[in-house]
């Protein structure tokens, strides 16, 4: 089966959006949520991109003692959208502020990635975790688990911007804030 094609990103072109695409249609299927994820595509389309660019920012290599930081994203993401008993709207907004959530969770973790010169180097959440990578031609990547999150506002406003369009972040009732970062509106 090909994944569908992604499109309507200004981040993800070409390649990057077909990877993207294949990387949200292998954890759908390796967690077993291929079925309920397609219901809800057909309910908002634009939550299949949302979906990919997540894969794309959060990388299906995120595994801590605490599972696989993305199965357990779009598991919470997916089930928020059926659990919700609203409208279409409301469950997109479920879907949404489950991603969102990723983020305090992101901050609880200090990842980093040996360059081909053998430096070890951070990353930050400036850019998708899979683009940083594959930049690098990655050799090792070692994942800590912090004993305080750093930033958890930051990583949501860093995370939010790169999934979702302003369409998507109004539709959650969401805003973007100085002083706080991602704020109910």
């Amino acid at each position: 089966m090909t994944p569908a094609k992604i499109s309507g990103s200004k981040k993800l072109s070409g390649e990057t959006r077909e990877t993207a695409a294949k990387l949200l249609q292998q954890v759908l299927r390796r967690t077993r949520l291929t079925a309920r994820a397609d219901r809800i595509w057909e309910d908002w389309p634009s939550l299949r991109l949302v979906g990919a660019k997540l894969c794309w920012f959060v990388s299906p290599l995120i595994v801590t003692a605490e599972h696989n930081v993305l199965n357990d994203a779009l598991h919470g993401a997916i089930s928020a959208y059926h659990e919700n008993s609203g409208e279409p709207r409301d469950k997109a907004r479920a879907f949404l502020h489950s991603i969102q959530q990723i983020a305090n969770r992101l901050a609880r973790l200090r990842m980093s990635a040996r360059d081909e010169t053998d430096n070890w180097l951070i990353w930050t959440g400036d850019e998708p975790l899979m683009g940083w990578l594959t930049a690098l031609g990655v050799s090792s990547v070692q994942i800590i688990e912090r004993q305080r999150a750093v930033g958890s506002a930051q990583m949501a406003v860093r995370l939010m911007s790169y999934v979702c369009t302003m369409r998507e972040l109004r539709l959650a009732g969401l805003a973007i804030t100085q002083e706080e970062g991602l704020e109910d509106a």
